[in-house]
């Protein structure tokens, strides 16, 4: 058919040829086809034409047949495209592409399928795609793996991704690596991992990332890993974490390190761990750091460690801190120990707190040294126990205190000590202080020794006590000083005990005092003395009380030597007894006076003797009385001797009634003067007899006057001999009588004149007689004239003492006592007198008259 002729025919028309018919086109024909004819080809007419007809066509006319005709009539080609030229391949349209069969897709030639536009490739359907072979795969250029679309690439097979170079695979943009499924992802050889590009890299969704195996993710060189995003490492499975190399991870920045989740911490490996950078590990939050597992903790390097920030540390838990080697806790600096919870500080095990040095451990604040446990307190060594400030020192807890080892409190020095408080000292327990070194109890302070309880000084040993400064025993009070036991108190220094205020004087118990040595109860001073309680000094030994100076015992006031008992008052020696005042003296009650010992008694000198008291002296036993010394007695005044009682007066001897005086004598009261034994009374001298008075002498009895001496009798005044009771009186013997002076016969008054016997009558002498007055004559009884009157006696009568005698005197005489009247006598009679005399008296005188 003639070329005019074949581009007239209608669409109509050209579908009606049949394949003979378009086998016998012409080449010249088929050039003359226009596109609406060329589009009204079926398939079976295009599987007639001829290859040598087929490939003159133009590149416009490929295009313009019908797409799936086209399909189909291509199959008469075996599917492939290669009889196509380059040309024409490049003028197929979209609908054609995607229209062929996946087999004439694989049948293009590279050369041919390079010549493909991004909108032909895009054209491409999955299958068509799948089916490119791996040399097809490798021929594709950048624009046309640019133009794929991401589900054109999601389809791509495992081998044909492999198939890529490095080149085309970098070609892929973030939208079309995005696109690729996990088994693509990870059919990529190592060279074509590595050789994504950064920003291909962090195209990667995060499904993309978790499903990456991890040898394909270990793949990743550190560049790559540096270009993940926030994202993709929040992604990260805990097994691929677990897997990176340490490289890997190292590469990470503080941004990336960030994104990791504390499950991916957790899972990160004691070798990945030791590999991060100090700035990675600064970067991370406080919940990645408590994530990180206790044994991998333990392999960070102490730069490491040194670079966790506070707030990091806090975040570290309790089991965490507890597996950091020693190494590494030496390694924490002075911020990172400051930042520890006190909670933490409490978990930290004694070995790690051991391997404190003594910087580290002066870090740790107050707060934190309160957190510590017993056995950590206790774990510390000697060096870092010196080592802790004041300010540490003083923030124990009272519990810490009392749980402290005693190695370990006597391993704080003296300002260490000075450093504790009140409550803590309060808080030390006996079997503590008990073994506190001397150096250390004498460092401290008067405040703080305030703070220990009565157990605690109670549990003071003799040797620390002995330390103590006069200073801090001085600041005691009165319940600690009760509670140093008796022997450590005896340990006490002059010194120490002279610090000792009165108060504190006041609470010593009558054991602790009892225990003093006679060294420290010579160095008590005045005030203290004082102070003692009569409880007190009644306590004190014989041996203390005998030590006292002269001073020291004078000190004691009149309560305190009232309550001197038996023993401790007769264990004062001779001089002590001198030494006491006559207040003191005169303080003495009296029992004390009572239980004297004639020694003790005997010591006080003739002043103190006059100090005592008349209760004291009445107080005095017969058998004191009896002992004491004539000076004394003599001393005492005549207002104690009125408190002699008479048994004392009685107990009185000899001797020492010879050294009373007059005045002394005079006082005494008549119970007293009739007291006075007759041999004593004897020894009295006529000065001491004539001081008594006229009731002292009524006082006497029989037996004393009987007892007198004649020279005594003959001392005694008128008024004296007078104030002799007649009964009394009437018991003279008759030497008595006899001793008495003319000057007292004459002074004798009626009733002892009438009172004489006919024995004291016939002692009168004849000159005493003479003195009788004639009241006095009158005064004589009868009877012992006549019995009593001898003719000596009566011859001696004068003239007026005969005419005084009565009738019935006269009357009663005897004949013979009338015959001794002489004739003087007899002419003086009275006329009564003559008469009232009887014959036989008559006679007599008559007869004797007569004579």
């Amino acid at each position: 058919m003639a070329v005019n002729g074949i581009s007239g025919l209608s669409e109509a028309q050209i579908q009606a040829l049949t394949p003979t018919q378009i086998q016998e086109l012409s080449t010249a024909d088929f050039k003359a086809l226009t596109a609406k004819q060329i589009g009204a080809f079926t398939s079976e007419q295009i599987k007639s034409i001829e290859t040598r007809d087929f490939v003159t066509l133009s590149a416009k006319q490929i295009a313009a047949f019908d797409a799936s005709e086209f399909s189909d009539g291509m199959l008469a080609y075996s599917g492939k495209l290669e009889v196509l030229t380059t040309a024409q391949i490049k003028g197929l349209t979209s609908a054609q592409l995607s229209a062929l069969r996946s087999e004439a897709i694989a049948s293009i030639e590279t050369q041919d399928l390079q010549q493909l536009s991004a909108t032909q490739i895009k054209a491409l359907g999955s299958d068509q795609l799948n089916n490119l072979t791996t040399t097809q795969v490798q021929a594709l250029n950048k624009t046309q793996l640019t133009a794929l679309t991401t589900a054109q690439v999601s389809t791509l097979s495992a081998t044909q991704l492999n198939a890529l170079g490095s080149t085309q695979l970098q070609t892929l943009s973030a939208a079309q690596v995005k696109s690729l499924t996990t088994a693509q992802l990870n059919a990529l050889d190592t060279a074509q991992i590595q050789n994504l590009s950064k920003t291909q890299v962090a195209a990667l969704t995060t499904d993309q990332i978790q499903k990456l195996d991890t040898d394909k993710l270990n793949a990743l060189s550190s560049t790559q890993f540096q270009a993940l995003t926030a994202a993709q490492i929040t992604a990260l499975t805990t097994g691929q974490v677990n897997k990176l190399e340490t490289a890997d991870l190292a590469a990470l920045s503080a941004a990336q390190l960030k994104g990791f989740s504390t499950a991916n911490i957790e899972a990160i490996e004691s070798t990945q761990i030791g590999a991060l950078t100090t700035a990675q590990l600064k970067s991370l939050n406080t919940a990645q750091i408590a994530a990180i597992e206790t044994q991998d903790l333990a392999q960070l390097g102490t730069a490491q460690l040194g670079a966790l920030a506070a707030t990091q540390i806090k975040a570290l838990s309790s089991a965490q801190l507890n597996n950091l080697t020693t190494t590494q806790v030496q390694a924490l600096n002075k911020t990172q120990l400051t930042a520890l919870t006190t909670g933490q500080v409490s978990t930290l095990s004694a070995t790690q707190l051991n391997a404190l040095g003594s910087t580290q451990l002066q870090t740790l604040s107050a707060a934190q040294v309160k957190s510590l446990g017993t056995a950590q307190l206790n774990a510390l060594d000697t060096a870092q126990i010196q080592n802790l400030s004041k300010t540490q020192v003083a923030a124990l807890t009272t519990d810490q205190i009392q749980n402290l080892t005693t190695d370990k409190l006597n391993a704080l020095s003296s300002t260490q000590f000075q450093a504790l408080t009140a409550a803590q000292i309060t808080a030390l327990t006996t079997g503590q202080v008990n073994k506190l070194e001397t150096a250390d109890l004498a460092a401290l302070s008067a405040a703080q020794l305030k703070g220990f309880s009565t157990a605690n000084i109670e549990a003071i040993e003799s040797t620390q006590i002995g330390a103590l400064t006069p200073t801090q025993i001085k600041s005691l009070n009165t319940a600690q000083i009760a509670a140093i036991e008796t022997q450590d108190l005896a340990q006490l220094g002059t010194a120490q005990l002279g610090a000792l205020a009165a108060t504190q004087i006041k609470a010593l118990s009558s054991a602790q005092l009892n225990n003093l040595t006679t060294t420290q109860v010579q160095a008590l001073n005045k005030t203290q003395l004082t102070a003692l309680t009569t409880g007190q000094v009644s306590t004190l030994s014989a041996t203390q009380l005998n030590a006292l100076g002269s001073t020291q015992l004078q000190t004691l006031s009149a309560a305190q030597v009232k309550s001197l008992g038996t023993a401790q008052l007769n264990a004062l020696d001779t001089a002590q007894i001198q030494n006491l005042s006559k207040t003191q003296v005169a303080a003495l009650t009296t029992d004390q006076i009572q239980n004297l010992t004639t020694g003790s008694l005997n010591a006080l000198s003739s002043t103190q003797f006059q100090a005592l008291t008349a209760a004291q002296i009445t107080a005095l036993t017969t058998g004191q009385v009896n002992k004491l010394e004539t000076a004394d007695l003599a001393a005492l005044s005549a207002a104690q001797l009125k408190g002699f009682s008479v048994a004392n007066i009685e107990a009185i001897e000899s001797t020492q009634i010879g050294a009373l005086t007059t005045a002394q004598l005079k006082s005494l009261s008549t119970a007293q003067i009739a007291a006075i034994e007759t041999q004593d009374l004897a020894q009295l001298g006529t000065a001491q007899l004539g001081a008594l008075a006229a009731t002292q002498i009524k006082a006497l009895g029989s037996d004393q006057l009987n007892n007198l001496t004649t020279t005594q009798l003959g001392s005694l005044s008128a008024t004296q001999i007078n104030a002799i009771n007649a009964d009394k009186f009437k018991t003279l013997a008759a030497a008595q009588i006899t001793a008495l002076t003319t000057t007292q016969v004459k002074a004798l008054d009626a009733k002892l004149v009438a009172a004489l016997t006919s024995t004291q009558i016939a002692a009168l002498e004849t000159e005493d007689l003479v003195q009788l007055s004639a009241t006095q004559i009158k005064a004589l009884t009868a009877d012992d004239l006549k019995t009593g009157l001898g003719t000596a006696q009566v011859q001696a009568l004068l003239t007026n003492q005969v005419t005084a005698l009565t009738t019935a005197q006269i009357s009663n005489f005897t004949t013979g006592q009338i015959a001794a009247l002489t004739s003087t006598q007899v002419s003086v009679l009275t006329a009564a007198q003559l008469s009232s005399l009887n014959t036989d008296q008559i006679a007599k005188l008559a007869i004797d008259d007569g004579e």
